[in-house]
């Protein structure tokens, strides 16, 4: 699911992980985005709604955080 972090040699012993650029940061936020929210629905068909209801308030976090990535959120 989650490519390896890329990593930067700082010195002969060291490494620094890289920063992730903005377009990985929004890319990241729509994919668990997308998947607490088909949690969320798998829930609800469950009859789960209490569940459902926990899973669509994480969905809904990270697809506002996507949105605030690309400029359109508050």
């Amino acid at each position: 699911m989650y490519a390896e972090a890329r990593m930067l040699r700082v010195s002969k012993n060291e490494t620094k992980q890289m920063t992730k650029t903005l377009n990985e940061r929004i890319a990241h936020a729509d994919e668990r985005g997308s998947y607490w929210l088909s949690l969320g629905n798998e829930a609800a068909e469950a009859g789960k709604q209490e569940k459902a209801e926990r899973l669509y308030a994480k969905g809904q976090y990270w697809l506002d955080l996507s949105n605030k990535l690309r400029g359109c959120g508050e």
